[in-house]
């Protein structure tokens, strides 16, 4: 090969002689090369360009200079290396090659402290990366959220709304109808004035609640000094015998002393709110003396 005259222990001796006065003859001795001229810090290698692939045994010492054979190449020892240094630069020697391709974050700052201003990247202390703040409004389409598409396909797509028929709402999930019959209006009224008679149960109505006023006169005499009283009361229970949660809803007393002789008659009124199917009573009670109990007038409202 054209230089296969140079080996490691040349370049060595070379690099050891570097610092000093060497003349080109003794660099060119220590590469073991033959040189044209003499020349300051040069070295002059013998190449053979004779055949496409070189030939060591034209590489000898008769043939070195003859341009037939081969051509001399000038290594020059004195220049100072030049280093690729240069970023920006396209092309020369100054060009670094092979750069990698840089993000667009490349030619931006950094913030020196605190969070990064406008045209400055944003590193992992930046405070507004952990604040909480309220998210802006915005949109998503249904792919955005995971199972939403699932979920709303599973939703009864229409709903349609009828009242007919009684009794309670209902729902078809096949069709999507919801019934909701309409609800029957209130019964009206039923006002009635009937005579009750007293101490005797009675059911006013077995399916509506009923507003009962009744009235009673509750006649009291005095005699010198003896007195009278008596109590009128609207009571009703479950049943006709009044043994099972009796109620008393309503009562009204009269009474007078005894100075000489006189007759007292006040109206015992008792009013109350029966609930329907209960039975009702108009209970009288003696307190003193012998008083007299007297019905006198009724309504009777089924609400």
């Amino acid at each position: 090969m054209p230089y296969s005259n140079i080996n490691l222990e040349n370049l060595a001796e070379l690099k050891n002689r570097r610092g000093n006065s060497n003349t080109p003859g003794l660099i060119a001795t220590i590469l073991g090369l033959n040189y044209p001229v003499a020349e300051a810090w040069s070295v002059y290698l013998w190449v053979d360009t004779s055949t496409a692939t070189p030939d060591d045994t034209e590489v000898v010492a008769s043939n070195l200079g003859d341009p037939a054979i081969g051509r001399w190449i000038r290594i020059d020892l004195s220049q100072t290396p030049q280093v690729n240094a240069d970023w920006n630069s396209a092309s020369g020697p100054s060009a670094v090659l092979n750069k990698p391709t840089l993000g667009t974050a490349a030619p931006l700052n950094v913030a020196a402290t605190g969070n990064a201003a406008a045209g400055q990247v944003v590193v992992g202390s930046d405070t507004r990366l952990s604040d909480a703040r309220a998210p802006t409004a915005h949109t998503h389409a249904i792919s955005d959220v995971t199972g939403l598409q699932t979920a709303l396909n599973a939703k009864q797509a229409t709903v349609s709304l009828t009242t007919t028929g009684t009794g309670a709402a209902s729902f078809n999930s096949a069709t999507g109808a919801l019934n909701v019959p309409t609800p029957a209006g209130a019964a009206a009224r039923v006002f009635g004035n009937p005579v009750r008679p007293l101490n005797t149960a009675f059911q006013i109505s077995a399916t509506r609640d009923v507003l009962a006023i009744y009235s009673v006169d509750i006649g009291v005499t005095s005699l010198l000094l003896a007195g009278a009283s008596g109590r009128v009361f609207l009571e009703y229970a479950d049943d006709a015998a009044f043994t099972t949660n009796v109620v008393t809803a309503s009562q009204t007393p009269n009474a007078t002393g005894g100075v000489l002789n006189v007759t007292n008659l006040g109206p015992g009124n008792v009013a109350a709110i029966i609930p329907a199917a209960k039975y009702a009573r108009i209970r009288t009670a003696t307190v003193s003396g012998s008083p007299t109990f007297a019905f006198t007038g009724s309504q009777e409202v089924q609400l």
